[in-house]
């Protein structure tokens, strides 16, 4: 896959300097990537939910992925991790969230339930810069 630089960018940062008292200058510019992360609950959202809610043309209906949000509880403390994931619907029938994470009993890494508890799920399709830079040629 070609990608064109100059189209990835949509906004410009500018960095000003200079003394105290005096006007500013433009010191620096750096191109970025503005967008917007929509996180959902997935105690009150379903994929489903999100899916008929996104922006994007382009998402695919039977198998949709995820970014997920984990919180894994242990004695010393609490911690936050994001995941990939995945969501199948078939013949009408929702399957949970699964992660994709390294299983022990196949010693491989797969699609397997999360460890953990789901806060919060993205749809990765709404990220355009992320698709572009993780699509096969």
């Amino acid at each position: 896959m070609k990608i064109n630089e100059n189209e990835i960018w949509n906004d410009e940062l500018i960095i000003h300097g200079g003394k105290y008292g005096e006007e500013l200058k433009v010191v620096n510019k750096h191109k970025v990537y503005r967008h917007d992360i929509i996180w959902y609950d997935p105690k009150t959202t379903t994929v489903a939910d999100a899916y008929y809610l996104s922006k994007s043309e382009d998402l695919q209906r039977d198998m949709v992925d995820l970014m997920l949000l984990i919180k894994h509880e242990s004695e010393d403390e609490n911690t936050l991790q994001f995941a990939t994931g995945i969501y199948i619907e078939r013949d009408n029938i929702p399957e949970p969230i699964y992660e994709f994470r390294y299983c022990d009993e196949t010693k491989n890494y797969m699609y397997a339930p999360p460890e953990g508890e789901i806060i919060a799920f993205s749809l990765v399709w709404d990220l355009p810069l992320m698709i572009k830079f993780n699509e096969n040629e």
